[in-house]
Formats: structure tokens, sequence, C-alpha cells
């Protein structure tokens, strides 16, 4: 709506006029209805052109008719009023919000910017330059799981190449034929997860070893799972993240000579809980 006494038409620059258009002006467009002021009484009126009347003050020819004033100005008569038209509504409250909205914006980038910065400061720092080897597995615990155990897999995995980072795989074993003991099988895997950021990505690895289906460790490095691994023969698994550095242990075993079924799932856990502690144990400080 238009400032008060403007007609209310929709559009912007709302005019006084139909259509929005402004009104003429009272007087505009008609000559001075006198001839500007009389003279003195004379001879027939003159017939002057131009912005000057005739001697006689009477009324002229020319453009100007009978007065040196653009019609509708000479004295005598008011001045046109001027209609000026009401001006665009402007909706200042969509420009403060605007503004605000680019200065969140700022902020926002600037604040992400800083956290780049810090966090990956911070995640520098993680403690283990490389993953150890598989004789860090031996230990009390693989003995009474797997005895008279023999190292079956030892090897590589990963490398600079890798994102996840680099490590190595192990796996021990009863011995083959008929022996003293029940079948039984340890795996060990070690990995080391470069910098920057290798204590997240320790994080992701546990977590995707681990998939959906795992329960939480309370206790062991800075995050523990367990899970199991389904098969002819289950597999208990715990997963160990210790700063950069993700450890995974799993246990499987016969339930008898024959090896004919395999141990309760929940047994098989406890080993592999039980090998991952001995081997957290043994890192370096």
């Amino acid at each position: 709506m238009g400032p008060m006494g403007a007609a209310d038409t929709p559009g912007p620059g709302v005019g006084t006029g139909p259509g929005g258009q402004p009104e003429s002006g009272h007087f505009a467009g008609r000559g001075n209805p006198t001839g500007g002021p009389g003279g003195p009484a004379g001879p027939t009126p003159g017939h002057g052109v131009g912005p000057n009347p005739g001697p006689a003050g009477g009324v002229g020819q020319g453009p100007y008719v009978g007065s040196g004033h653009p019609p509708g100005t000479g004295p005598g008569h008011a001045p046109a009023p001027t209609t000026v038209p009401s001006a665009q509504p402007q909706s200042r409250g969509c420009a403060i919000i605007g503004v605000i909205a680019a200065v969140l914006v700022v902020i926002v980038l600037v604040g992400g910017v800083i956290w780049f910065v810090v966090s990956r400061d911070v995640l520098e720092s993680g403690d283990f330059e490389s993953a150890p080897e598989c004789s860090i597995g031996e230990t009390e615990a693989l003995d009474e799981l797997v005895p008279g155990h023999e190292l079956e897999v030892e090897e590589p995995i990963g490398g600079a190449q890798d994102t996840f980072g680099s490590g190595h795989q192990c796996r021990w074993a009863t011995p083959g034929g008929e022996g003293q003991a029940v079948p039984a099988t340890a795996t060990l895997v070690t990995v080391a997860a470069p910098d920057p950021g290798g204590v997240d990505t320790a994080a992701d690895n546990l977590r995707s070893s681990a998939g959906p289906e795992h329960e939480t460790l309370d206790g062991l490095g800075d995050e523990a799972f367990t899970w199991v691994r389904s098969g002819t023969f289950a597999s208990g698994c715990a997963g160990v993240r210790v700063s950069n550095l993700y450890v995974e242990t799993c246990h499987s075993a016969a339930a008898d000579y024959d090896a004919t079924r395999s141990i309760e799932p929940e047994q098989a856990v406890e080993g592999a809980v039980r090998l991952a502690e001995d081997v957290v144990a043994a890192l370096p400080d």
C-alpha cells in the first residue's frame, strides 16, 4: 500500500490516477484565462508572438498566449499540484535476514577451517609408526588356546598406497595329523594407520571389521568390540583400537578330537578376548 492519500492499486510504484499513472494537475495544459495582468486602456489589443505580450497586454497568438509564462503558471494561478508516485515497498526484514544469513555462512566457513587445522594437529599424534609383528601374539593365552601351535601364516598386509594402513596377519594352528590336542586355530591382525588422521582411520578399521552385529567390550584399549563369524566352525573375534593401531584376534576350536563340531560361539569369543588382552599388554609404551 502506498503512502496515505494515494489510491490503492496493485503493482509497484502505485500512482494516484487510473491504471497507476499520476493524475494531471488541476490547471495542467491550460493557458492563463486572463492573458496576464491587464494593461491600461488603449487601442485594439496587440497580437504579439513570443514570450513578451503585446503592448496592451492583450491576448497574443504565440505558443504562450497573452503571457510571458508557460500555460498554467502565470500570475493568479496556483501551480499545478505535483503527484509523486508512491515508492515501491521495500522489505527491510528480508534484507536484514539476507545479511544475517551471509554473515552466518562466513562464520561457519571460518569455523570449519579452524576446526580442520586444529583437528589435523591433534590427529597427527598417533602412537604407532608401524604395527607389531606376529611374535607379539605368542603369549600364554595362545599356548592354552592352541596347544602345540605352529605358525602357518605370516604375511604383510597393506602398504603406503593403502589408506587403511599397513601391518601383519598371522595364523597359528595345532599340528596336523593325530595329536594330543583338540584341533584349534588362532589368528592375529595388526594394522597401524598413517597420520594425519590415523586415530580415525583405526576406528574405521575396527568398525568395518566388526560389522553391524557386534558387542562393545569395555576396559580394553581405547575402544573394543567382539563378534562371531559363522560357518562350519564358528570363530569368535575381538577387535581393539589403541591410538592409531588396530588389533584383531580370532579363535576357533573343535569340541572333540574327531572335529565333528565346534565349540560354542561364546567360548570362541572368550578365547579371542584372552589373546587380545595379552597382545595389548605386550604393546610398547
